[in-house]
């Protein structure tokens, strides 16, 4: 099979300004697999100088960005696809804020409906920070902000010009199995695309993603952050008959760079089941341990692999403070703690072992600055 045929099965292009379109059918490659200086190296190892330089992104030359689709583009949606349930299709974008309105975007097109909603923060974009401060700038679009699945569920179930309903599946509490089934029972029988939004929670849960780990299937799935290994990427997948919907526009000239790919495919590699559930478990014996250890007085609430400080008081900012003073270790005041994979037992027992005494002078240390939310809710 043609790299070409491989991509059109899973993939969406990332770019309509870097295709094999522009370029004479039959002639032309379709994919590149690498470049250096001036030249590419196409599929059949064939040199080809590059008078595009990446749609202009390459000022110096064609290491990283090309004139036309990598073939990591199409491993790398070939490997997401076997690896989530929902998904046949792929786009590929470089910010989860990019995915959540490629994912609202292809949703709107599919329904030919305007209205959306959700629970919580998808992205910086206008769609989503409209009902936020700061959120300057920004116009309201059709988005309801609902507090909670139960009222989400039920406004979806009472809303008939609702194109999609988006939410994050796992926010803090994983144990909403039932009302995560409820919402896609509601969402089927009133044709709203649902959209789990798995920025935080995909490649850091068991069985890669929580529509995996819960088989609760969304229409949609978006990931980023963690599945780029610390450089930017973020992916919109699921349904072909809704990623197929003819005119939806959607397009990064970096979405198909080769660090980003590279350590994508590596971290697929790296996050099998077995590895992905050590992770877990172990994060989750370090929350259980350090919430003893902070004697109801501060803890983390969520999940092992995604948890947020919390405390009695103004405990929470006064252990972050106490931490980097006496310790160097940086830890946000009332913010997320999220563990790397990388952390050792060592790691995880540094950290419990720091705070103790901290803990322990919770009462007689005081707070320097008072930290501040960055969002505060605004309007319904």
């Amino acid at each position: 099979m043609s790299w070409q045929s491989r991509a059109e099965k899973v993939l969406k292009p990332t770019t309509f300004s870097k295709q094999p379109n522009y370029y004479i059918r039959g002639v032309h490659p379709t994919h590149v697999r690498s470049g250096q200086g001036n030249y590419l190296t196409g599929p059949d190892n064939e040199v080809i100088f590059d008078t595009t330089g990446g749609l202009g992104s390459n000022l110096w030359e064609c290491r990283n960005n090309f004139a036309l689709p990598s073939t990591k583009e199409v491993i790398l949606a070939e490997m997401l696809v076997t690896r989530i349930r929902c998904a046949d299709m792929v786009q590929l974008v470089k910010t989860g804020s990019e995915a959540c309105s490629a994912a609202i975007r292809y949703a709107r097109a599919f329904t030919d409906r305007g209205q959306t909603a959700g629970t919580g923060y998808h992205g910086w974009h206008n769609l989503f920070i409209a009902a936020e401060s700061p959120g300057a700038g920004c116009y309201y679009e059709g988005y309801r902000k609902c507090q909670n699945l139960n009222e989400l569920t039920d406004y979806a179930d009472h809303n008939r010009d609702l194109a999609a309903v988006i939410i994050e599946p796992w926010e803090l509490d994983p144990n909403v199995t039932d009302k995560l089934e409820a919402l896609r029972s509601v969402c089927t029988q009133n044709g709203i695309v649902l959209i789990f939004d798995e920025v935080i929670s995909g490649a850091r849960v068991p069985k890669f993603v929580v529509a995996n780990y819960t088989d609760v299937q969304p229409d949609l799935i978006v990931m980023g952050k963690a599945l780029g290994g610390g450089y930017p990427l973020g992916i919109c997948a699921g349904r072909r008959d809704i990623m197929s919907t003819p005119g939806v526009f959607v397009s990064s000239t970096f979405a198909g760079e080769e660090s980003t790919l590279d350590a994508a495919i590596a971290t697929m590699h790296k996050t099998t089941d077995d590895e992905l559930m050590r992770f877990y478990d172990q994060a989750n014996d370090f929350q259980r341990k350090f919430n003893y250890e902070g004697e109801g007085l501060v803890w983390l609430e969520g999940y092992g692999t995604r948890t947020v400080l919390r405390g009695q008081k103004n405990y929470a900012a006064i252990l972050s403070q106490e931490m980097y003073r006496r310790y160097r270790t940086l830890m946000m005041a009332n913010g997320p703690l999220i563990p790397h994979m990388s952390w050792k037992t060592s790691d995880y027992s540094l950290i419990i072992t720091q705070m103790r005494p901290i803990v322990k002078e919770l009462d007689t240390l005081q707070l320097e600055a008072e930290p501040e939310p960055i969002f505060k809710r605004v309007k319904d």
